[in-house]
């Protein structure tokens, strides 16, 4: 064991790339992060042709990946946003208040 997945994200929450180790087939991805870019690091997906050098495998692994497929989602991933204001992108009804407000109807009696 000790062996897993590198991802490239975009955590739309703090507006930034991360780049998170997946162990051991464990999610700990961040909530609400738009995988970009997915290394499987096993050795299932090295050795028949890198052998134990995991090192050669890492290098020649980035002339495979799709750059311009890996800019794309990073471009449309920016425009995804979990502010407030894209509620109505994400198919809630514009009628829903955000956290922490209340509608008129929703608002507490006034005492007498």
């Amino acid at each position: 064991m000790g062996s897993g997945w590198a991802a490239l994200m975009w955590d739309p929450v703090s507006a930034r790339l991360l780049t998170i180790q997946i162990r051991d087939h464990q999610s700990q991805t961040i909530q609400g992060g738009v995988p970009l870019l997915a290394l499987d690091a096993w050795e299932h997906a090295y050795y028949l042709q890198y052998q134990n050098e995991k090192a050669k495998f890492f290098d020649a692994v980035w002339n495979v990946w799709n750059w311009r497929d890996v800019t794309d989602r990073f471009e449309r991933a920016q425009r995804f946003g979990l502010a407030l204001e894209h509620v109505a992108e994400l198919g809630v009804p514009a009628e829903v208040p955000p956290p922490g407000r209340r509608t008129q109807q929703q608002q507490p009696a006034a005492r007498a």
